[in-house]
């Protein structure tokens, strides 16, 4: 019983062979994917229901774990950083980032924690979508990343390299729970409700950096078509990377019924 030994390179196995790679299974589903721009092979990075973040190389061979010592290992979404291409946010039960000023960023990650100015740790929950936008402020180049999240959406600005990040709750937008994120048009912010309460936390909002201080100030988009704004119920945005005024929404109406899927375009 006191010496072990390495049944396969490839993690936990169906039946089969197991030298092949055919057999392997990984637990957990993927929740999303985020390809690098790190030739010659422009790695996969994908982030995994309950098994962490593994990048994954399209030509073959063993996935490789990237979180493998976190304490974390639920995630929902990725989003690449502002400092090179390994620069990359995972997000989930907690939020973690590469630690950049490592040789090798993605063999290094750091905890994120989200707190407030003042320090003070928030509740956010679980993490279901990561942007990372840049402020229209004139003066300065500033980025900032926005959360959405089951008690809300929040935003910090984005510190140097190891400084620590402040966020803040928009209180622009009604109810709690978001689970769909985008960038939008010039900077601005695209949020879908997850769930509804029949009047106010339903929909699509957008948010303009307008508020008090360049705070997030969201407003109701308007939704036309054949479709009851105030019966979608788990909503997803997403904009396309070469005009962010092109975006697409997918939502739930009714728990019978199937996914109904719009679009928009912002100018």
């Amino acid at each position: 019983m006191s010496n072990w030994q390495l049944v396969s390179y490839w993690g936990s196995l169906r039946d089969g062979d197991p030298s092949s790679s055919d057999s392997a299974f990984h637990a957990g589903h993927v929740n999303d994917v985020l390809r690098l721009d790190i030739p010659p092979f422009n790695p996969i990075v994908a982030a995994s229901d309950t098994s962490g973040v593994w990048l994954i190389n399209e030509t073959g061979g063993i996935a490789l774990p990237l979180g493998w010592n976190w304490q974390d290992t639920n995630f929902s979404c990725l989003c690449k950083g502002i400092r090179g291409p390994q620069h990359v946010y995972a997000a989930g039960s907690a939020l973690y980032e590469t630690d950049v000023t490592k040789s090798a960023p993605l063999l290094n990650w750091n905890r994120i924690i989200i707190q407030d100015a003042a320090g003070l740790i928030l509740n956010v929950g679980q993490i279901y979508r990561v942007v990372v936008v840049t402020l229209p402020i004139i003066w300065a180049p500033v980025h900032g990343i926005v959360l959405a999240t089951d008690t809300g959406v929040y935003w910090s600005i984005i510190p140097g390299a190891g400084g620590a990040y402040a966020f803040k709750l928009v209180t622009t937008l009604p109810g709690t729970r978001f689970s769909g994120l985008a960038e939008g048009f010039a900077g601005q912010i695209v949020a879908g409700a997850w769930g509804t309460d029949g009047a106010k936390h339903c929909g699509i909002f957008l948010g303009n950096w307008t508020g008090p201080g360049g705070d997030l100030a969201f407003a109701p988009s308007t939704i036309t078509g054949n479709i009851n704004f105030r019966s979608m119920l788990r909503t997803e945005v997403a904009s396309c990377a070469g005009d962010r005024s092109k975006l697409y929404a997918v939502c739930r109406v009714a728990a019978i019924l199937p996914p109904k899927l719009m679009r928009a375009e912002m100018s």
